[in-house]
């Protein structure tokens, strides 16, 4: 992906920042995982001939735990921070893929323009391309990216490289980006997405500490080997879940890479550094079963001898025996489905999502008769949901428990920036942008705090519900499956991580017991 024009003085620095974690007491699951998108932005950077320097504040010392003013963190500290930006950089680029993440990613931005007041900084991110306005009427904000980064950022970093640094007129005909123009806030909406992203460089690996990640064990999916790496086989979903904010972020556009230059790579990961299983992070896997199996076919057939998992999740459409058993063959460990709701009024009605429960079954059947480890991802606390649809919920956990389902999640709903319940929401008055508001997004996985987006439904009882369905889950399967309750003890006591589940008591354990 080389666009380069124009000459590139290699003393201007781009300094990219991966922010700390905003961490809590009762989280469920903790992940660590690489910054990917700046990884990516990072090669292309360099690929064009800037001189980029990348910050992993996250990824630098995950096991550092401090509290700034209200809120606890995992990397290093903010003033660290502020001592690692080159003084040469003349653009610090910022990722907020996080809404949770609002307050510290503007903290941030306000301390780096206190120190060094002549440096533009560029904020990007799903968080960001959601509310880009809000954000640019910040002081300490100079532009924005809407979307993928690679082009919008690549551009704009040629355009001011090329007139010194200095904005010009010209800025407004690049795709996805925002910037202030004196008082007034300028911002092309129209959003610029790689039509072929096999075209993109492999990811900037070599500027992380990748074996701090692989220490931590903290991976979006569980975990076999410690040697793991995410990795994007496509971008982008056709769906419009009425939750998500990734319809509005990618316009629903799906665009998938050549099954055998993602197994290419897994090649080159594995021989480089030593890669025994990959973590895809994909909004869904599945939405071309023929790739999919080409995909587990090229696995299979070089005996590449990894494992891997969608640790994001795939859609059951269409899923069959066949297909699963071909996955698990080629290293499939686990299947996530997402059902979101044990109330098919829900899914119909709320969530838009077009998905038939019964459907859902027969794929955890399916994927359970071929060895599979199942996880099952449900939503609780929805705008429109009732007592009602959550039994039924409850209910739909046990059945799936009874089956044989491994494990599942219970997430509270949290109205994602972007997303068209949260438009809906705003709409009504009922979401007030401001920094409450952000931290209010914390109880999607924290036990410690519920906040319910439905008239019928208190905070505290969505809070019941949530542990009801937990307890009602667990209780199930130890009920009817024994001996995978029993293997689970066994796995946390040994300190080894085949569910998710398995991890949070692990992590919990290493809490009481240093």
């Amino acid at each position: 992906m080389k666009l380069l024009n124009g000459c590139v003085n290699m003393k201007q620095v781009i300094t990219l920042i991966n922010p700390p974690q905003l961490t809590t007491k009762y989280q469920l699951v903790e992940g660590i995982v690489p910054p990917l998108g700046l990884l990516y932005l990072s090669s292309v950077l360099k690929q064009n001939g800037f001189n980029v320097e990348l910050i992993d504040a996250l990824g630098e010392n995950p096991k550092n735990h401090y509290r700034y003013k209200k809120h606890f963190y995992r990397g290093i500290n903010i003033e660290n921070i502020l001592n690692r930006v080159d003084k040469d950089s003349e653009l610090i680029g910022i990722s907020c893929m996080f809404s949770i993440n609002h307050f510290l990613v503007m903290e941030l931005c306000k301390l780096i323009k206190k120190r060094f007041p002549t440096k533009s900084i560029i904020l990007g991110g799903s968080h960001i391309t959601a509310i880009p306005k809000y954000i640019l009427k910040s002081k300490y904000v100079d532009f924005i990216c809407l979307g993928e980064g690679e082009t919008t950022v690549l551009k704009l970093c040629q355009s001011l490289s090329k007139n010194n640094w200095q904005k010009d007129m010209g800025l407004s005909k690049i795709k996805g980006l925002g910037f202030k123009n004196d008082d007034s806030i300028f911002i092309n909406h129209e959003i610029e997405l790689l039509r072929n992203i096999d075209d993109l460089p492999y990811p900037d690996w070599d500027s992380i500490p990748i074996d701090n990640y692989f220490e931590a064990k903290q991976s979006h999916g569980s975990l076999t080997y410690n040697k793991w790496m995410l990795m994007l086989s496509s971008r982008g979903c056709p769906h419009q879940c009425t939750f998500c904010n990734t319809p509005y972020i990618w316009k629903r556009k799906w665009r998938p890479r050549n099954p055998i230059k993602v197994v290419d790579e897994i090649i080159y990961l594995r021989n480089k550094y030593g890669i025994k299983e990959v973590h895809f992070e994909d909004e869904n896997m599945s939405t071309d079963l023929k790739r999919l199996e080409k995909f587990c076919d090229e696995l299979i057939e070089r005996k590449v001898g990894i494992l891997w998992q969608a640790a994001n999740g795939i859609r059951p459409h269409k899923l069959n025996r066949r297909i699963l058993s071909k996955m698990r063959e080629s290293g499939c460990t686990n299947i996530i489905l997402a059902p979101e709701s044990g109330s098919q009024k829900v899914l119909d009605e709320i969530i838009n999502k077009s998905m038939d429960l019964d459907e859902i079954i027969d794929v955890f059947r399916y994927s359970i008769d071929v060895n599979l480890k199942t996880m099952a991802y449900f939503i609780m606390g929805l705008p429109g949901e009732t007592k009602k649809d959550l039994r039924k919920t409850i209910f739909f956990l046990m059945k799936l428990a009874r089956i044989g389902v491994h494990e599942c999640s219970i997430a509270l709903f949290v109205p994602l920036p972007g997303s068209k319940l949260f438009y809906e929401l705003r709409d009504k008055n009922k979401i007030n942008l401001n920094n409450n508001f952000f931290e209010s997004l914390i109880s999607m996985t924290d036990l410690g705090h519920s906040k319910s987006w439905s008239d019928n439904i208190k905070d505290k009882e969505l809070r019941r519900y949530r542990m009801v369905g937990y307890m009602s889950f667990h209780f199930t399967k130890l009920l009817f499956h024994p001996v995978n309750t029993f293997m689970s003890v066994m796995n946390i006591l040994k300190g080894k991580q085949e569910l998710k589940t398995e991890r949070m008591f692990i992590n919990q354990l290493r809490n009481i017991i240093p």
